[in-house]
């Protein structure tokens, strides 16, 4: 039984691959109708009938071109939906107790809401950022808001334990306490926005950093709180700290290491990914994307070769008045990406990482 169930995942699931890659194009275009209307080709607007919209058979049966233009079509897309049912199979195998679902349990049905609606958004600013090198903030919004609620929610209900490694109900400060708090993480994550958006100098963004710092030293010390009782507080302190630790380097590079949308992941990955694991997580997220880095400058430099033998072959076929080759040297990598792939590696496999730190 719990096979069907971890394969209907990955089978009902890929079947948003079409809707994820309108949302993907009508951001990007700035379309009215972001989650409405038909799937259509990009290069003959065709409109796509339901057969064109099989997930990856369509693309192998018409062998990767458009049924009616005869255009290629991207491997992003049989990419993007392989990466949807296999991220949703995870989650099904890792996150979710299949038995306490099959009986119908509240807080497991909410948790599978939950994951899938997070890694379905995940999943388009990943692919928007591979595509355009530019996180769209309203997806990241999304994400960062339910994530919030959810944690609000586990803070403040009995028996409401969403994310495993974060604490969950605590109840002592009352009502109007709880409100409270929750207001201030509010206006912590309206301050991280208001960085983020650039409508201050950076000597002021400074100024709210040590600002919110000294709230949370203010809480610990003289309220003493203690932020790992709390589900929100310690996922807000975590976020605070790596949206601080990425806001430096942007500080330091003058943006040239990573942007803005690089902190609005942080946000992300600071409220999901607690205690030290969210700095595990940027670091490998660092240590994958160097890689990559490595291998990008290793096959730039073979590109630029082969580009300088093209430019002289340009200049004798322009001589020759023959049409010259087009050269780029586009080799701009996403970050965003990376920092996704270690929230879900830490997710998935949190105790084996805790297990292998204390070994360290």
């Amino acid at each position: 039984m719990d096979v069907l169930i971890y394969l209907y995942l990955f089978i009902f699931w890929t079947l948003f691959w079409s809707f994820t890659s309108v949302i993907i194009d009508r951001i990007k275009n700035k379309k009215s109708g972001i989650i409405s209307g038909r799937s259509e080709c990009p290069k003959c607007k065709h409109k796509l009938w339901a057969r064109d919209l099989i997930p990856i058979f369509s693309f192998l049966s018409t062998k990767g071109k458009c049924r009616y233009c005869k255009e290629k079509i991207s491997f992003i897309y049989p990419i993007l939906e392989i990466s949807t049912g296999l991220l949703f199979m995870f989650i099904g195998y890792f996150l979710i107790d299949i038995s306490l679902l099959l009986n119908g349990n509240i807080v497991e049905l909410y948790k599978l809401w939950f994951f899938l609606l997070f890694s379905f958004l995940t999943i388009v600013y990943v692919f928007y950022d591979i595509l355009y090198l530019e996180i769209p903030d309203s997806i990241l919004f999304l994400l960062i808001s339910i994530t919030f609620i959810t944690l609000c929610l586990q803070t403040l209900l009995p028996h409401f334990h969403i994310i495993e490694f974060l604490p969950s109900f605590q109840s002592q400060w009352g009502v109007w306490g709880n409100i409270a708090l929750i207001s201030i993480g509010i206006c912590m994550i309206g301050s991280f926005y208001l960085i983020m958006m650039k409508w201050l100098k950076e000597i002021y963004d400074v100024f709210i950093l040590i600002f919110i710092g000294s709230i949370f030293i203010y809480m610990k010390y003289f309220l003493y709180i203690d932020f790992e009782q709390y589900a929100l507080w310690s996922a807000l302190l975590w976020s605070y700290l790596v949206f601080l630790f990425l806001f430096l380097q942007i500080l330091i590079s003058g943006g040239t290491w990573m942007g803005g949308g690089d902190l609005r992941i942080a946000i992300l990955m600071g409220l999901m990914v607690w205690f030290n694991l969210s700095f595990h997580a940027v670091l490998w997220a660092y240590f994958t994307g160097s890689i990559v880095g490595i291998l990008i400058i290793f096959y730039t430099k073979t590109r630029n070769y082969y580009i300088e033998q093209k430019k002289f072959v340009n200049k004798v076929k322009k001589v020759l008045w023959l049409k010259p080759s087009k050269v780029s040297l586009d080799t701009k990598m996403p970050f965003g990406p990376f920092l996704a792939l270690w929230i879900y590696i830490v997710l998935f496999f949190h105790e084996s990482i805790k297990d292998i730190t204390n070994w360290l």
